[in-house]
């Protein structure tokens, strides 16, 4: 298996209701290098609510292609962007 096979199987075991624990927030450094499915893995691990996912990346630093909104993986940040 390789990363993104692994990632893949954690996303579906998240679907199913197979957590460990429950967090009340996450925080993410770099996001402009995660794929779809790794910002879809990151939505899962906590339930909406405020505050809920700190995001933080610069997308002149990309390396991997996105081709994905935040929207698209169930990440709404609408008024809560901001642009430094």
């Amino acid at each position: 298996h390789d990363y993104e096979d692994l990632t893949n199987y954690a996303y579906k075991l998240l679907q199913k209701g197979k957590q460990a624990q429950n967090y009340c927030s996450v925080i993410v450094d770099e996001i402009q290098d995660l794929t779809e499915v790794n910002m879809k893995l990151v939505r899962a691990i906590v339930q909406q609510g405020a505050d809920d996912i700190f995001l933080v990346g610069d997308g002149l630093q990309q390396i991997y292609p996105g081709g994905y909104s935040l929207r698209q993986v169930g990440i709404d940040i609408s008024g809560r962007g901001r642009l430094l």
